[in-house]
């Protein structure tokens, strides 16, 4: 009976998400900005924010560096290595996720705490292998790719914004939700890959 509830609170959730999201986004304009969004990322770069944790990281390392007891010492230092774990697992199943199931677009990656940088050309962009550089050219529009909260419902979801970090708005598939179903069932790659379908199938819808 407790997991029926689950699945039924699950599955209201979804609904609720879905019709907050097709009443939010249905202006003439915004359906003229998505247009132009969509046919400009195509020909444009999706640079990937990978999130750093680093306020955390910085935080614990500086709270190993104090007076603490042999206890203390040792539930800090595991709660560094596990959030330290943690990024570099995400970092990884973004990366593989990209590589494999996105084709709308190049792409390119950067830390999260180098975003004013980047938006400047201030700072240097990378391949997948997070070594290589990549080079990007001035006159290519570029847009961000990054893990954050949806607008409307505030669950976690990946954004893709455009270089003044505004959330594209509907009908430009601009929110792919990492909750929920989403969450539960899927990994990096399957949410990528849904955005992947989104972005084509609405370019393609525009083209026929």
């Amino acid at each position: 009976m407790k997991n029926k509830s689950i699945f039924l609170i699950l599955v209201l959730s979804t609904s609720v998400v879905a019709m907050q999201a097709q009443q939010a986004f249905n202006t003439k304009d915004d359906k003229i900005t998505a247009t132009t969004h969509i046919k400009t990322l195509n020909k444009g770069v999706l640079l990937v924010r990978l999130p750093s944790n680093r306020k955390k990281i910085e935080a614990l390392q500086k709270t190993l560096e104090q007076d603490l007891s042999e206890r203390e010492f040792k539930n800090v230092s595991k709660t560094l290595n596990r959030t330290l774990d943690e990024t570099e697992k995400l970092h990884t199943g973004i990366i593989s996720a990209m590589e494999s199931a996105y084709s709308f677009s190049s792409f390119a990656f950067f830390m999260d705490y180098d975003t004013r940088e980047v938006l400047e050309g201030k700072s240097k962009l990378y391949q997948a292998d997070m070594k290589a550089e990549f080079e990007l050219d001035k006159t290519t529009a570029v847009y961000i790719l990054s893990v954050g909260r949806t607008t409307e419902t505030t669950i976690d979801a990946f954004l893709v914004m455009d270089s003044a970090l505004n959330i594209l708005p509907q009908p430009f598939p601009s929110q792919i939700s990492r909750s929920g179903f989403a969450g539960l069932f899927g990994n990096d790659t399957s949410h990528i890959k849904r955005l992947n379908k989104k972005l084509w199938r609405y370019f393609n819808s525009l083209t026929e």
